[in-house]
């Protein structure tokens, strides 16, 4: 298949042909609506129209200046129609298309106000789909219509505004979801992932995207422009007592497997859930095993497992709990080729390297979170996290060093060795407390963090230095190393905030913090005497204390609008850095102080989000970036650290709009930033011309930038089918960096831009198609070698099918096609992955099921990346898993109602 975009774009113009598919989309309604007090027609009423057969909605309006709306493009069957107007009882009438009316003049549809008595109205049984306020967007989950045995993963991705990506992180609205809350409450901890993979569609009411607002904005109603994007699931009633759960069990070719199970316990406000995975696809999906796509796993061949066990409930009137407990463990093989080009200033240095490598890693995570809410005035949370895991890696390499004349420096083999621990402990408590004045309140907060590392680790390296005549041309090293970090810090905060009139408050604010890190190296050479690592090398070897104090107190004003709010402030900020090696009496410090100002201006209304700001901060140098030891891990590219390092302070602007219209169901987002940053903390590298040798150091440099602009638009399209959705986005980055290279200053621009488009669509019970197009490239200048100024362009599509031949059968398919170009010779790649299955269901209630999955169909699938850094290129290909077939058995046990037990 050598130009499989033809094929593509041959299929995207003949898919509104396909007879076998189309339906009759011709019907029309149309009316007026006036108010029944006054007579005038209303204006942005809102125009639903329902499926009467599935409850699905059809199509979404709203009445122009006249009151008049117009439904077109609409299948012959029976609806529900319904009309809303703040102030007025909803209207609902069904009503039919066919081929003897296909076009229904309502004439006047008039609305009662709320005021007068509905004696012989018929109450609204049809909920709308969706619902519009301030700073939520709620869409009633029955009017969207999914897949037998769909998960809420499958019911986000119909909503208007809603993106799920195929590693199953969802965006709403172009903003990233950090947390899915269920009634109301956290659940499953910060992995949003967790909630829409493991908790079924059907059980779902309602799905609301809320703009959630800072604890202090929560308080005392002022806008300070610190939101996140969340969504909140409520349960149907009926569902909220009950266990229910599925699993599924899959082995195929080349010794694959694949075995998950969720089970879930709800009865109220207790909630229990319990979820256990394993596989060594390294492929992630719902868990239901539907789909034949998902998505895979880095580079290597993986072997993971996992399992969580969550826990919600009320206690009391006043407490809410929620604590989970996790453990996974990951393996992964990876076998790899590595080509470096390094720009100097007069010179390029290739680097070849084949390496294999086997990384273990298993943990055990714990956490709780406490809400207390005594009376409606005061509000206390409490969150504890622990973490304890384990690590252990082994790799191998053979490498070889060059110039452009293709003369050899160097060449040789390297094998690390190693093991460790690192448990940690954090929390956080907050306290906030509306005073008896409105906009009067306090404020606390309290978090601190516990961490810990220890790495024991084995270094033998044979480096062999070109000409072989070279006295010095063999350089062999057995080392043994123990690092121990310890690690802890406390933050505290408090403010008040006061109202200075109608429409101005105060807010005074005070912060502490300190941190501690400790750092403990030895590295031992290898005694051939004693054969024992015994021999101490002082070059490589340090003991190192690091203390950061930043103390700072604040003012802010804000200014209330009628739809929007300005917020201006300055806060007075001394920072401290005191960095002490042990083994010399050496004491190095760094400090900060000045005024540090914000600005911050939004706007909220409905379905319109705007702010904008400007923001100053400042960054203390890294604790390892301050010790002047090196690091020999490997011994061709060593890496110094810098007492000297001072604090970095940047400046930002933002930029967002999200805008989201009832009427036409348009979702568009525009985010940008720009960050200037001075005494930037950044590298100074050195090449050795005679071994090839690089060594780097962090260093301090002025005049860097970086920025970005992304836009996201998504909007309801008229073509084949009953539901279709047109999305696109667009990003470009900008950012230019300076580093040193032999002491010379190197200037690098950076710039690359990506545009993707895609459209889904669903054509009724028969088949759901998703089509999308991708372009994106990148471009890497120098100042110093012009000639290695570097392009790239990654391209391709995705096909997705769902089809449905028959009640008892499913079809999925997935196609994408990749293609980069500008790399290496020998990494640049054309990519055709296909991924289908076969699903038939075993008894009429669709409780059990199996599924035959085939992954990598033509047998393409590569792990070729790119990457660009301060004064290389690197293009590094990988093993990772081709074509292999896998049979697997799923089950659905679902028990609700007060007789479960």
């Amino acid at each position: 298949m050598r130009h499989p975009a033809r094929y593509f774009f041959l299929l995207l113009f003949l898919l509104p042909g396909m007879p076998v598919l189309a339906q009759k989309i011709s019907g029309r309604i149309t009316g007026i609506v006036v108010s029944d007090s006054s007579r005038q027609p209303l204006a942005g009423a809102t125009i639903s129209l329902i499926d009467a057969k599935d409850s699905s909605a059809e199509k979404l309006d709203m009445s122009n200046d006249r009151g008049r709306f117009i439904l077109s493009g609409l299948r012959l069957a029976s609806y529900y129609l319904i009309i809303t107007q703040v102030g007025h009882e909803v209207f609902e009438q069904r009503v039919s298309l066919s081929d003897s009316v296909r076009e229904l003049n309502l004439d006047t549809v008039m609305l009662l106000v709320k005021s007068q008595r509905l004696d012989e109205v018929l109450i609204v049984r049809q909920q709308l789909p969706m619902v519009i306020k301030t700073d939520t967007v709620e869409f009633n989950a029955g009017s969207f219509k999914v897949k037998e045995n769909a998960m809420v993963e499958d019911l986000l991705k119909k909503l208007p505004g809603v993106e799920v990506a195929r590693d199953g992180s969802v965006k709403a609205h172009g903003e990233a979801v950090t947390q899915i809350y269920v009634d109301g409450k956290p659940f499953f901890g910060n992995d949003p992932k967790m909630a829409t993979q493991n908790l079924p569609a059907d059980i779902i009411d309602k799905v609301q995207v809320i703009d959630k607002k800072s604890e202090q904005s929560r308080v005392t109603k002022v806008e300070d422009g610190q939101v996140e994007k969340i969504i909140n699931i409520t349960i149907k009633k009926d569902k909220k007592k009950g266990r229910f759960g599925r699993a599924y069990a899959g082995y195929g070719t080349q010794e694959r497997y694949e075995a998950r199970g969720s089970g879930n316990y709800f009865h109220g406000d207790k909630k229990i859930s319990l979820v256990a995975s394993g596989t060594n696809t390294g492929r992630t999906e719902d868990g239901t095993g539907q789909g034949s796509g998902g998505s895979f796993g880095g580079s290597g061949i993986s072997n993971e497992l996992n399992s969580r066990l969550v826990y919600t409930n009320k206690i009391g009137e006043h407490l809410d709990i929620n604590g989970n407990i996790g453990y996974s463990y990951n393996r992964n093989d990876v076998q790899s080729v590595r080509q470096r080009q390094t720009i100097l200033g007069d010179s390029i240095n290739f680097y070849m390297e084949q390496s294999s490598s086997r990384r273990k890693r298993s943990g055990i995570n714990l956490g709780l979170n406490l809400e207390y809410e005594p009376d409606t005035l005061t509000r206390l949370q409490m969150g504890q996290w622990a973490n304890f895991a384990g690590s252990s890696n082994f790799s191998r390499s053979f490498f070889l060093s060059s110039l452009a004349s293709k003369r050899k420096l160097n060449e040789g083999e390297r094998t690390n060795e190693g093991s460790g621990n690192s448990p940690s402990f954090n929390g956080n408590l907050t306290a906030s407390r509306r005073l008896r004045k409105p906009g009067r309140a306090v404020f606390l907060n309290f978090n601190h963090a516990i961490n810990q590392s220890l790495n024991d680790g084995f270094n033998i390296s044979n480096n062999y230095f070109y000409p072989l005549s070279s006295p010095d041309y063999e350089r062999l090293l057995n080392q043994f190393s123990n690092n121990e970090n310890r690690g802890s810090n406390i933050n505290a905060s408090a403010g008040y905030s006061e109202p200075l009139g109608r429409k101005i408050s105060a807010t005074l604010s005070f912060a502490y913090g300190y941190t501690r890190n400790q750092t403990v190296r030895e590295t031992f050479d290898f005694n051939a005497l004693t054969e024992l690592y015994d021999l101490l090398n002082d070059t490589l070897s340090n003991r190192f204390d690091n203390y950061s104090y930043s103390r700072s107190a604040g003012l802010t004003l804000s200014r209330r609008f009628k739809k929007s709010n300005l917020s201006i402030g300055t806060t007075w900020q001394n920072s401290r850095t005191k960095s002490i090696s042990l083994d010399n009496d050496s004491v190095y410090q760094q400090s900060f102080s000045g005024l540090v100002p914000f600005v911050n201006y939004n706007t909220n209304g409905k379905g319109k989000r705007i702010s904008a700001g400007y923001q100053f901060s400042s960054r203390a140098p890294q604790a390892y970036q301050l010790q002047a030891i090196v690091d020999n891990s490997n011994p061709l590219f060593l890496r110094l650290g810098n007492p000297s390092l001072r604090y970095s302070t940047s400046h930002r602007l933002n930029f967002n709009m999200n805008l989201f219209t009832q009427k036409s169901g348009l979702s568009l987002n525009v985010n940008s930033n720009l960050n200037l940053t001075v005494n930037n903390i950044a590298t100074s590298t050195s090449f050795d011309k005679l071994t090839g040798i690089q060594t780097s150091q962090p260093v301090n440099v002025d005049g860097v930038y970086n920025g970005y602009v992304r836009a996201y638009l998504a909007m309801p399209v008229k073509f084949i089918g009953k539901k279709k959705r047109w999305y696109a986005n667009a990003t470009y980055n900008y950012s230019k960096n300076i580093n040193l290279l032999n002491g010379e200053e190197n200037i690098s621009r950076s710039a690359n831009a990506r545009f993707a488009t895609g459209m889904d669509v669903e054509i009724g019970e028969l088949a759901d198609f998703r089509i999308g197009y991708a372009d994106g490239w990148q471009t890497v200048t120098y100042s110093l070698r012009r000639e290695q100024n570097n392009r790239t362009r990654t391209y391709g599509f995705e096909l997705g099918m769902h089809l449905t031949p028959g009640k008892m059968n499913e079809v999925d398919i997935d196609w994408d096609y990749n293609r980069n170009t500008g790399s290496a010779i020998g990494f640049n790649r054309e990519i055709n992955m296909v991924n289908a299955s076969v699903t038939r269901y075993l008894d009429k209630k669709k409780s059990w099921w199996v599924k035959l999955r085939v992954y990598d169909l033509l047998k393409q699938n590569v792990s070729v990346f790119r990457y660009s850094g301060e004064n290389f290129i690197e293009d590094m290909q990988s093993n990772i898993l081709t074509r292999y077939y896998l049979l697997a058995l799923n089950v659905k046990l679902n028990q609700f109602g007060e007789r479960n037990r």
